[in-house]
C-alpha cells in the first residue's frame, strides 16, 4: 500500500490525539504537535500506525520520509526510542528494517515523592 505523506496540519489534531489516547500518550503527542520547534508528518492513510492498519507499509513510509528529511537537512545520526514490551514489537521491527541498531541501555528511575 502506498500512502501520501504531508506536513501535520492543525486539523489533524483530533485524529492524532484519538490515536494517542489509545496508545496512552495523549499529553506527549499533543505537546509534540503544538511545538513550533518540531517538524511532524502524518500519513493520509486512514490512521497511521493504528493496530487496525498495521502491516500495510505506512510506518515504513513515514520512517523513510523522516530519514530522507534528516539527510537532506544535514543530519548524520538518527535515534528512535520505543518500548521493549510486546505492544511495541511492530515499531521495533519497522526501525530494524530501516537499518536502526538496538543498543543495550540501562535506565534507572527513582520515585522522589516518598
Amino acid at each position: 500500500m502506498r500512502t501520501g505523506i504531508r506536513a501535520f496540519e492543525p486539523a489533524d489534531q483530533p485524529a492524532v490525539t484519538e490515536f494517542a489516547l489509545r496508545a496512552d500518550q495523549r499529553r506527549a503527542v499533543e505537546a509534540a504537535c503544538q511545538d513550533e520547534n518540531l517538524t511532524a508528518w502524518v500519513s493520509e492513510a486512514a490512521s497511521a500506525v493504528d493496530p487496525a492498519y498495521q502491516r500495510r507499509g505506512i510506518a515504513t513510509a513515514l520512517t523513510e520520509h523522516a530519514l530522507r528529511w534528516f539527510t537532506e537537512n544535514g543530519l548524520t545520526l538518527a535515534m528512535v526510542e520505543t518500548g521493549g514490551d510486546p505492544g511495541h514489537a511492530p515499531a521495533r521491527r519497522t526501525y530494524e528494517r530501516a537499518g536502526f541498531t538496538q543498543l543495550p541501555i540501562a535506565r534507572y528511575f527513582r520515585r522522589l515523592d516518598r
